[in-house]
């Protein structure tokens, strides 16, 4: 269905692009949840989860400025490829940001046990490397619930060709969405901790 030019960095691409900003998102969650927990006894919970928040939208919309540029030029592709794909690293550092930010919360640093594992899965479901036809049945499951799974798809339609590149936008924004209503239930359900510092 997409036809890659013939070279390693153009079959490749996709795959390796969206893995890197997976593995940023979950390096990223880790740092986002320590300045949470850190500013939450604070300023309150909702409001520290709210600068959370803004800053996951700020990141998400800035590094893929760097990163696809970077791409540019070594696949050689055009400015209106360039922000298209902008636009899906943008929205699949959202959804991976929020989705590794889960377990962070949860556990905090210790978040890294479960999104590790959870990481390692997305090389084989995000079906960059194998296509998803020929997936074990458990990694066909997790294509549904891996955000590189959608960002890659989307990478291969934009850069050769393919159709509804729009509803895996719309399918990885749900999945960020989604990751967003049980942080929401988590930040609820915590207790109230006291501050370390007092503010003066």
């Amino acid at each position: 269905m997409n036809k890659a030019p013939s070279g390693m960095q153009h079959s490749m691409a996709p795959f390796f692009m969206s893995l890197a900003f997976y593995i940023g998102s979950m390096i990223g969650a880790m740092l986002i949840v320590v300045a949470y927990k850190s500013f939450s006894p604070l300023i309150g919970r909702w409001k520290a989860y709210t600068y959370t928040e803004i800053a996951i939208i700020l990141i998400s919309m800035i590094a893929p400025l760097l990163i696809v540029a970077l791409s540019k030029s070594m696949l050689r592709f055009d400015s209106n490829t360039y922000w298209q794909l902008w636009v899906n690293h943008s929205i699949e550092l959202f959804a991976s940001l929020n989705v590794n930010l889960i377990f962070s919360l949860i556990l905090g640093q210790l978040g890294i046990m479960i999104n590790m594992p959870f990481m390692l899965t997305q090389v084989v479901s995000g079906a960059g490397l194998i296509p998803r036809p020929i997936l074990p049945d458990f990694f066909k499951v997790m294509c549904n619930i891996s955000p590189c799974f959608y960002s890659i798809r989307a990478d291969y339609n934009i850069l050769y060709g393919g159709n509804n590149t729009h509803t895996l936008w719309l399918q990885l924004l749900t999945i960020g969405i989604v990751a967003i209503i049980i942080h929401l239930a988590i930040v609820a359900f915590q207790k109230k901790r006291t501050p370390l510092v007092q503010p003066s």
